[in-house]
This record gives structure tokens, sequence and C-alpha cells, in this order.
């Protein structure tokens, strides 16, 4: 968790606005440090989680929304965080399946107020055939109360994001306000610190 000090880059006060933010597919936490420590110095409250899957065996999309509303939960009652943090005042920040998970959870919770999505991924060839456990986030999205959208997208993430699922899908099927932007010599995993101490690594280019 990252709190912000008594003097931030806006004039923010106690309870913060609260953001969580649910790492890629076998990407540690500790690879968005920097986006925490950032939004924490504008006036946020940060929350990053890991969580155990393997993959071959991965935990079902239905179990990670799950954790994420328990965290919220978490969140609203911790002590500490419950005093500093705004838990009616939710932005959730993923990075490509993190981005799935976070846009699921949004859909029925009307905490969160907005969605910040780094390369997302949907489903894919890869992803388990069972709808009920691995849903499509995109297709959910495209009849959902309408929840403003911050897209970045990788131009050259196609490699671990393919292009019939990755940020474009996403832009076409949000129904509220919604700004994508596309770094156009990016790959999928150049958004987080070190790119290459990661499982991924050795797969996305």
């Amino acid at each position: 968790a990252w709190v912000p000090r008594r003097s931030t880059k806006v004039d923010l006060k106690s309870p913060y606005p609260l953001v969580i933010i649910t790492p890629g597919f076998l990407i540690g936490a500790d690879q968005y440090t920097s986006y925490a420590e950032r939004l924490a110095s504008w006036g946020y409250v940060v929350i990053s989680y890991d969580f155990v899957q393997q993959a071959l065996d991965p935990t079902t999309d239905v179990d990670c929304v799950n954790l994420l509303e328990e965290l919220i939960e978490w969140c609203r009652s911790s002590e500490l965080l419950g005093k500093i943090s705004d838990s009616n005042n939710i932005m959730l920040m993923g990075h490509s399946r993190g981005a799935k998970i976070s846009t699921l959870a949004a859909i029925n919770d009307k905490r969160i107020q907005s969605l910040f999505l780094l390369d997302p991924v949907d489903v894919t060839v890869y992803t388990p055939p069972d709808r009920s456990l691995y849903p499509s986030a995109t297709t959910a999205l495209s009849v959902a109360r309408p929840i403003p959208i911050c897209i970045v997208g990788a131009g050259k993430g196609y490699d671990c994001a393919p292009q019939e699922s990755n940020y474009d899908l996403y832009f076409k099927s949000s129904r509220g306000p919604t700004w994508k932007i596309v770094i156009d010599d990016s790959g999928h995993l150049q958004f987080l610190d070190a790119r290459s101490t990661t499982a991924m690594g050795a797969f996305c280019q």
C-alpha cells in the first residue's frame, strides 16, 4: 500500500481516492511500483497485490474478480486505510489480463468510478473454454453501465496481446467516455518496471 504524504501535487484531502493495481498474468505486483509511487504523490491511496497461479492452471477470472472485491472490502474495513481512503471512489488499474479482471470487477460495482487499462487482453486462443469461469470482458463492457476508461495500448504488443482481443476491442466496446493512447514502438511488457525479471519475459518480445 502507498499513501499520500501531507503535501501532494494537487490539493486533495483525506479520505483520498483509492486505486487498486491488478498485475498481468504471471507478473509480480512489484513491477508496478513506479505507478503506485507516482499516483500516491498526486493524492491517491494505492494498493497493489499478488495472487498465486500457474501457467497451465490459472486462477479463474471469476475467482480473480472475487479476490479483487474482497480486497476492496479489506481496504474499507482496515483500521488505517479505511480512514484515509474513499472506498466509494475507486479507480481500478490493470495490465494485460489484470486489465480484464479490473474491467469485469468494475461492471457491477458502482463504487468503481473509472478504469485505467495498460495494454489490455480479453479472451484469446489460450483462454480456457469455460465462459462461465472465463467470461469476455469486452462483451460485458459493451452492455454495461458507462464507465470512464483510459486505455494505453502497445503498438508492437501483438505477440502477447493478439490484435483480435487487444486494446482496440476494449475501446470499441466501451460505452462511457473513453480515451485511447497507443505507444507505437512499445511491446506488451514495456509498461513494467523491469520486464526481464518476469516469467512472461520469455514469451513477449
